[in-house]
Formats: structure tokens, sequence, C-alpha cells
């Protein structure tokens, strides 16, 4: 009694300690972008004199291209990793592209304009490059999906046609020519020599 109830605590503790290791894994990824996006809305409004709505609609911005990015870069890399030989390969390195490319314009518009304000007149070209990697990102995830695709519907073609061919060696099966009957063959040949043997016998008598 007492040793059920004490591993039915201990598994009542370990589910409940389960609970915020989950949303930890759930949420952390996604509200770690906050703190970067806050830096940037900081820098759009005090080194490039933007208002505020802008500086959350740039931070915002910048962070989702990035883990959409980050995403596609994972992606890729898996698909790589188990495609089969036959399969064409994700374009690995423009996923690399992207990706750098979110860290330069990152990094530019947080760290750079802190410790050197001169290059801020070059800030507005790091968005330009952003909005280009955005518009990358896009046609990667959506090239990676019609590539995928198709690969299904070629195994999905060769299965059928697979399918097809065994049913239709269970159909045409070839014509048998008919083979006498071995075992009745005997017994009529071994009856034929009793009846020689009576004979043999009757005529002795």
């Amino acid at each position: 009694m007492t040793n059920d109830f004490y591993t039915k605590t201990d598994t009542l503790i370990s589910n409940l300690e389960a609970i915020p290791v989950v949303l930890a894994t759930r949420l952390g990824p996604w509200i770690t972008p906050m703190v970067p996006a806050y830096f940037i809305h900081r820098a759009m409004v005090r080194h490039l004199d933007g208002p505020s709505f802008w500086g959350w609609m740039a931070a915002i911005a910048l962070e989702l291209v990035g883990v959409a990015a980050m995403f596609n870069l994972l992606n890729m890399y898996q698909y790589n990793q188990e495609r089969r030989k036959i399969d064409p390969p994700a374009p690995l390195k423009w996923a690399m592209v992207t990706t750098c490319s979110y860290y330069l314009t990152a990094f530019a518009l947080v760290l750079f304009v802190e410790f050197f304000p001169d290059v801020i007149k070059f800030a507005p070209a790091a968005f330009v490059v952003l909005s280009g990697s955005s518009a990358a990102v896009l046609a990667l995830i959506n090239d990676q999906k019609r590539r995928v695709r198709t690969i299904e519907l070629s195994k999905d073609k060769k299965r059928k046609s697979r399918g097809q061919k065994d049913k239709n060696k269970g159909t045409n099966v070839p014509n048998v020519p008919n083979v006498p009957d071995l075992s009745q063959a005997k017994q009529t040949k071994q009856k034929q020599i009793q009846e020689r043997r009576r004979i043999i016998l009757a005529r002795i008598e």
C-alpha cells in the first residue's frame, strides 16, 4: 500500500515537472526573439528618427524573417540528409545566404548603429536586403514543397505501376498441359501384373 502511494506520488510529480519543461520548449523559441526585436525598435526610433509603430513593425518583420529562414535552412538540411540518391538535392547554400542576411541585418541595426553612428546612413539599405531575403525565403519554401510533392507523386506512380504488374501476373496464368496422374497409372500397372499372375497360376493348376 505504501509503495503504491509513493509510486503514484512520484509519477504525479514527474508529470507536473514535465509541464513547465514542455512550455519552455514551446514558448521559449518564440519569446526569445522579442529581446532583439526591442533593440531593433529602439535603434529605429533613436537613430533613424522613425515613429514607434514603424519601429515595432520593422522589428517584428525582421524576427519573423529570421525564424522562417532558420526553419527553411534546417528543413532543407534534413531533406538532403534523408533523400534518396535519385532525388534532387535542395539548394542548401541559398538557404544559408538568406539566414546570413538576417543576422547581418540584425547586427547592423543593433550593434553597428550603437557603436559606429556614422554607418546610420546605410541602415535603410539593410531593409532593402531584408526585403529581398524575405522574398527568397518564400521562394525557397515553395520550391521545397514542390520538390517534395513531385517525389511523392513519383513514388505513388511507381507503387501503382508495381501493383498493376503484380495483378497482371496473378490473372495471366500460363496454360499448363495436362499431365497424367502418375499414381493412377501406377495402380493400373499393378492391376495388370496381378491379372497376369492370376492367369499364370490358373494355367499351372
